[in-house]
């Protein structure tokens, strides 16, 4: 009887669903998704703390000590005076030592280089092209009422004091002569201007002090030429001079040369307003013209001297925006002061290493 109560009891009793055993496959799984988990937050964990520690180690650590460019005393460039070889040895052994930044610190070379325009020169430079770097003395209306009165009072003058003074025929003779100068002037003056342009310009020089304006020539034209790796062939008076080896250039050496040849007209543009004495060097261009292998078209001489310009600049002064005249300031007092060729050289380099 107690049985059948028992089984009447459960058969009676509502049904409760049994909860699924959990696979022992399915607990492994999360038990070592748990430990992996684990392992990562810990691992980035050490990662956070050893980055702090090297953040504030390198707040902490000084800065490495800035070792300035030390340049060579002139002394050192004494052998470069010597002979062509020994230019370039010196100069080479000094900058591979790191101290001559300066020398051959520059490179220019004709494949693809820009055709630029006169307008491109003048904004880029602010030199308005022939009508700056070959400026001429212009004689005004005034000027030469002034020089044609000078000619005819002072013949006058001489012509009678010729008959006063001496008298007999060598009077009469100096008086003819000086009486025929008033003419000789006015006929060369209709028939050829440029010759009394040419006087007028010489006799004004040579009451101005033209020694700044050739300073600064010379002294462009010997930044541009070491800064383009030419060795110095000889430097006296004020006056440089490259080696210049013979026989046909190449139109790479035609983009150098044309730099250092400008170079002089484009320091006296910049410091003056206008060049006075760039008439030898265009001519010397036009050789070096001349010279070149395969041959330059007039199309291309035009441009190769535009991008002359272009070039003496920015190795001369940068961009005209951040104009910086250290080098050839240093080359020009340096001239001032009558230095000899190692301790110009030697004053460019201290500046460069000033930089």
């Amino acid at each position: 009887m107690a049985t059948r109560a028992v089984l009447c009891l459960l058969l009676l009793a509502p049904a409760t669903p049994l909860r699924p055993l959990r696979p022992a496959t399915s607990l492994r799984r999360s038990l070592r998704r748990r430990s992996n988990s684990d392992d990562l937050l810990s691992e980035a964990a050490q990662l956070r703390a050893e980055i702090s520690a090297l953040e504030a180690g390198a707040a902490t650590a000084a800065p490495p000590p800035v070792v300035a460019a030390v340049a060579a005393s002139a002394s050192e460039f004494a052998p470069a005076a010597a002979t062509r070889d020994a230019f370039l040895a010196t100069l080479g052994s000094l900058k591979a030592d790191g101290k001559a930044p300066a020398w051959a610190s520059r490179e220019l070379v004709a494949a693809g280089a820009e055709v630029p325009t006169e307008a491109r020169v003048r904004a880029a430079t602010g030199i308005d092209g022939a009508k700056d770097l070959l400026a001429q003395e212009e004689v005004g209306n005034d000027e030469l009422l002034q020089i044609t009165a000078f000619v005819f009072v002072t013949s006058a003058i001489l012509a009678v004091g010729s008959g006063a003074l001496i008298g007999g025929n060598l009077g009469a003779a100096f008086t003819y002569i000086f009486a025929v100068l008033p003419i000789i002037f006015l006929g060369v003056g209709s028939s050829s201007p440029g010759v009394i342009l040419a006087v007028y310009g010489a006799t004004k020089q040579a009451k101005e002090n033209t020694a700044p304006r050739r300073r600064r020539h010379e002294a462009a034209h010997l930044v541009a030429g070491y800064a383009l790796g030419l060795p110095v062939a000889a430097y006296a008076d004020d006056a440089v001079e490259f080696y210049d080896g013979p026989g046909p250039k190449s139109r790479d050496d035609a983009e150098r040369l044309a730099c250092v040849a400008l170079a002089g007209a484009v320091a006296e543009c910049d410091a003056f307003g206008e060049a006075k004495g760039a008439q030898d060097d265009f001519a010397n261009l036009q050789r070096l013209f001349d010279r070149v292998e395969p041959r330059l078209t007039p199309a291309e001489q035009q441009a190769a001297t535009r991008r002359g310009v272009l070039n003496a600049y920015s190795v001369l002064f940068g961009s005209r925006a951040r104009r910086d005249a250290s080098l050839v300031d240093a080359a020009d007092d340096a001239m001032a002061a009558g230095a000899s060729l190692p301790e110009l050289l030697a004053a460019v380099e201290a500046a460069a290493a000033a930089k």
